[in-house]
């Protein structure tokens, strides 16, 4: 599992995208999740507030690539946050692992 941003994130900002890459833990291989019925990423903010939002696909989904993009409100403290993608597709469902991203503070 990894999470990837553009760029540095800061308090505030919008349209970040946050994207999860889902592999077997095992060999590390991608997980192709094209036929996925739903795609969720949830993230936990610093103070333990919960966001879960539908996620879309990167590319077709074969890269086992979802991804949501920030709205008003995501980001609004500094610290580190916690990110997992939720899967269901025909033959699997389940859990990403768990990532963390920093969100830093401006100067005003």
């Amino acid at each position: 599992m990894s999470c990837e941003s553009e760029k540095e994130i800061k308090v505030e900002d919008l349209g970040t995208k946050l994207q999860v890459a889902l592999e077997d833990p095992c060999s590390g291989a991608v997980i192709n999740i094209s036929l996925a019925t739903v795609k969720q990423i949830i993230v936990v903010r610093p103070d333990g507030t919960v966001i879960t939002r539908d996620a879309s696909f990167l590319s077709d989904g074969s890269d086992g690539v979802i991804y949501i993009t920030s709205i008003a409100g995501d980001f609004n403290t500094d610290g580190t946050y916690q990110i997992q993608a939720y899967v269901v597709t025909p033959t699997w469902q389940g859990h990403s692992g768990i990532g963390e991203f920093e969100v830093t503070s401006n100067l005003v």
